[in-house]
């Protein structure tokens, strides 16, 4: 007999989400740098290695200090600034998914949030973070494309599942 324990009439989901990673780059950039307003068509992904980053969105006034991470939700108007004397490495990819649920989440959750070494969540996205990171080369091989895809989804669950369990404490509206 089989030790793996199938339970009958029992199904997995159909799953058919497409995600795209648009690529990242990381850049050291001098006291004064500003980047103009601007929005995308994906999620941005902020990491500050070093240095400090203003970001402006709609709704908010983030101060990025060395170590923290954030996301700029699709479409979301922004521009960023080094500030202090001293120049900023900075991270930043960009990323989409057509997965309403995932994309609801990552919105209501991580819009003007900063993810710092408090969260509990963000050992292990800095991790995957900088696994992508490493894989930065000039020739990419398939097998350097698929750790990427791996690392990417990995970052989707981790924001997903922090995000889920923290809006499942709002209370609901609707027809009980």
């Amino acid at each position: 007999m089989n030790s793996l324990l199938i339970n009958e009439n029992k199904f997995l989901p159909v799953i058919n989400t497409q995600f795209s990673f648009f690529g990242g780059h990381s850049e050291t950039v001098e006291p004064g740098w500003y980047w103009p307003p601007e929005h995308h068509p994906a999620f941005e992904l902020m990491y500050i290695i070093s240095g400090r980053q203003r970001t402006v969105t709609e709704t908010a006034d983030l101060l990025l200090n060395p170590g923290d991470i954030t996301i700029i939700p699709v479409e979301y108007n922004h521009t960023s600034y080094c500030v202090g004397t001293s120049p900023m490495l900075y991270f930043s990819m960009h990323f989409n998914l057509d997965d309403p649920t995932v994309r609801f989440l990552l919105i209501q959750y991580f819009t003007n949030r900063i993810i710092t070494p408090d969260n509990s969540i963000y050992q292990d996205l800095k991790k995957r973070v900088e696994n992508i990171m490493r894989i930065t080369k000039d020739d990419y091989t398939v097998k350097d494309k698929l750790d990427i895809q791996i690392n990417v989804i990995n970052i989707f669950n981790i924001l997903a599942e922090v995000a889920h369990s923290s809006l499942q404490n709002i209370p609901q509206q609707g027809v009980q």
